[in-house]
């Protein structure tokens, strides 16, 4: 090979390294936007039953709070025996596969305050709650209107 030939392979090379980056880039972008823009009813569903599995007889978990992130979706919900408890669902893998949600409970004392978490409740294998079913509290999807 002369010269010339290894400066356009090697621009060649390049090239194609950076196209491949910058593929790899929009697809982690749009799994991103796709993971906090797409509607997250299923996974609402998910915490309220995570917030709701230690409580006994019917629990009427009131959600406060929700924060979305593209790795992550945090709710804070009140319910009878607790006054906040946050659940904090997560996808198996980063952006794809199932739900899991975790409890997370508050407890202080006089040294201070530490967040303790309970078992995860999975939309992977085995959900808690079915995916879809009707929620118990007052988590409803809104109607869809239709246009003429």
């Amino acid at each position: 090979m002369d010269l010339g030939a290894k400066a356009i392979y090697r621009r060649r090379m390049r090239q194609a390294f950076w196209s491949l980056f910058s593929l790899l880039t929009l697809v982690i972008f749009g799994a991103c936007i796709y993971n906090m823009m797409s509607d997250n009813f299923e996974v609402a569903v998910l915490a309220e039953a995570t917030a709701c599995r230690e409580e006994l007889g019917v629990c009427e978990a009131q959600q406060t709070y929700v924060e979305r992130t593209p790795f992550a979706e945090t709710f804070e919900f009140s319910t009878l025996h607790r006054r906040k408890l946050r659940v904090r669902c997560m996808r198996s893998l980063i952006f794809v596969g199932g739900y899991s949600c975790v409890a997370r409970v508050r407890l202080c004392t006089e040294g201070g305050c530490v967040e303790t978490a309970t078992a995860p409740a999975g939309s992977g294998s085995a959900p808690a709650v079915p995916l879809g079913a009707r929620p118990r509290s007052a988590i409803t999807r809104p109607a869809a209107s239709a246009s003429p």
